[in-house]
């Protein structure tokens, strides 16, 4: 089918869909970008100050597919971390040894080493593969010491904007500068100039953990829910989606960390006149995003063993699609999508 065909036949397709929702006065807007991919409900969104989160349910029968998480290895002991012999900052070697393939998602902050990193790119480990090479990029400015070779924990999920520095623009000074930016506003700036120090420090909890306490059961009410359409303030910022619901529970309490992370930040500089009469977007704006996302210009920027990655770019927004096997002929495992 010609691609215009194709853009006409979508937009018939949603217009539909957000009509019907409207005459039975459903709180659900459909979204189909394809015939062959998956489809999604939009839900009404949980709102805390200045984070809007929108729930999305999965359509249909989620594939019989899971895979162990990175944080589970580590805790496991099923996987390694190094650094590479001669050191090179943007690169980091894994060895599975599990019999289990792992999935690892970028934006991940895996710390040790000689400095603090963040994975950037989403990738499936396969089973006993070893030092397997992987993107990752410093967030950590000050320090390139310490006896120890490996990473021995992952912490969680860097905030919105750390991530899309990493995983769009791939630009490692842009990384040091996003997060100094969240050091400065959560008040957690440090001698080395690391990210952890976000997750650690009471400073940085305090202005989180009211974000996370409003939002981390509300979310996940419908069983069905496989990711989110995140705004922060009056802005759409990003969307994270996964193959399954069950994996996007493995992952709800590092997003929320990591979208907490980004509100607390924007929340610290606002005066209470402007939380105020803040305007957040709409369930349909939320929908609206996503589809955009979807149906965005397609190319190929990573062919895995058992993985390829997809990228999307449309109108203000660019995001990524993991797919599993060969050549990415199975079923999706995670898409992300920022505001550009």
């Amino acid at each position: 089918m010609p691609d215009r065909t194709r853009g006409a036949h979508l937009v018939v397709l949603m217009t539909a869909f957000l009509s019907i929702g409207a005459l039975l006065g459903q709180a659900q807007i459909r979204i189909e970008p394809e015939p062959a991919s998956p489809q999604y409900i939009v839900l009404d969104g949980v709102r805390h100050q200045n984070l809007t989160v929108f729930p999305v349910r999965l359509v249909g029968e989620p594939p019989n597919t899971e895979y162990l998480t990175l944080k589970e290895a580590l805790d496991e002991d099923l996987i390694k971390i190094t650094e590479t012999p001669g050191g090179d900052v943007n690169t980091v070697l894994i060895t599975n040894y599990s019999t289990r393939p792992i999935y690892i998602m970028a934006g991940e902050v895996i710390i040790g080493g000689k400095q603090d990193r963040t994975l950037g790119e989403d990738l499936i480990v396969p089973p006993k593969v070893k030092n397997m090479r992987v993107k990752v990029f410093c967030v950590e400015h000050g320090r390139w010491r310490g006896t120890a070779a490996h990473f021995g924990k992952a912490v969680g999920l860097a905030n919105i904007q750390v991530r899309a520095a990493a995983q769009v623009s791939g630009d490692q000074a842009k990384v040091w500068s996003r997060v100094a930016s969240a050091n400065k506003a959560l008040r957690t700036e440090n001698e080395t100039g690391t990210y952890r120090a976000t997750f650690e420090r009471p400073e940085a909890r305090g202005l989180v953990e009211p974000f996370i306490r409003a939002l981390r059961r509300e979310v996940v009410r419908d069983p069905r829910t496989v990711g989110v359409v995140v705004a922060v303030g009056e802005d759409i910022l990003c969307a994270d989606l996964y193959g399954t619901p069950g994996l996007f529970r493995k992952f709800w309490p590092g997003l929320l960390q990591s979208y907490a992370t980004e509100a607390a930040a924007q929340l610290a500089t606002l005066p209470d006149w402007a939380l105020r009469k803040m305007q957040p977007p709409t369930k349909r704006q939320a929908a609206e995003f996503l589809h955009r996302a979807r149906t965005g210009r397609q190319q190929i920027v990573r062919d895995g063993v058992n993985d390829r990655t997809l990228r999307y770019d449309n109108e203000g927004v660019v995001g990524f699609e993991l797919k599993a096997g060969v050549r990415g002929r199975g079923p999706s495992v995670h898409q992300g999508y920022y505001a550009h």
